[in-house]
């Protein structure tokens, strides 16, 4: 089992997230990489989980987590691992799908589960978006295809807690600003666009 975890300017949300990870995991077999964006080398989203996935590229199943999602209850592992899927999100239903189904139209990109098949046939986040934005759903569009949907189990949220769906007043890691220039940027350039390479090396 490989845990990824990447931060930037949190430590204390990153140590919340680590602790979490431990308290509730059995944790023999089990491999934590810690990739952290500072200003002094920012490299952004896609670059910090491509240093995770390298990390645990000899895992056989492998969980990314931003630093502000954790579990909140043991057994969260097998949910992922014997739902026989071979890559999942954890989404917020109350924002994305009020029917409260499994399968979401939308990404985003707190939490991911990959078995190493779906890793191997798609390679690496795709650096080209930079800091921030859609390199989660470009990721999970790469797996399932142009035009498949994005996979939440229900349960999830019994076993997994994101500050982004459920903390009023959050703070971002990054600004508003930033956000908003990104997402003009990735959305025009890169993510509205047929995909060219399902694989990229990593």
């Amino acid at each position: 089992i490989g845990i990824g975890i990447t931060t930037y300017n949190r430590p204390a949300m990153a140590a919340e997230c680590l602790a979490n990870i431990r308290k509730h995991t059995d944790m023999r077999d089990v491999v934590i990489h810690i990739a952290e964006d500072t200003d002094r080398q920012r490299k952004g989203v896609a670059y910090r989980k491509n240093q995770c996935l390298r990390a645990l590229k000899d895992c056989d199943r492998v969980f990314l987590f931003d630093d502000d999602c954790s579990p909140i209850k043991t057994g969260w592992v097998d949910f992922f691992i014997y739902s026989g899927h071979e890559h999942l999100l954890f989404l917020n239903d109350k924002l994305h799908n009020p029917k409260g189904g499994g399968w979401f139209k939308d990404c985003g990109g707190v939490f991911m589960y990959m078995k190493k098949s779906a890793i191997e046939r798609v390679g690496a986040f795709d650096e080209r978006f930079g800091l921030w934005g859609f390199e989660h759903c470009d990721y999970s569009r790469r797996i399932f295809g142009e035009h498949g949907n994005y996979p939440c189990l229900n349960g999830t949220d019994q076993y997994l807690f994101a500050h982004d769906y459920s903390t009023p007043n959050h703070k971002s890691s990054i600004t508003d600003e930033e956000k908003n220039t990104h997402v003009r940027n990735n959305w025009y350039k890169f993510f509205n666009q047929k995909i060219e390479n399902i694989y990229i090396p990593l």
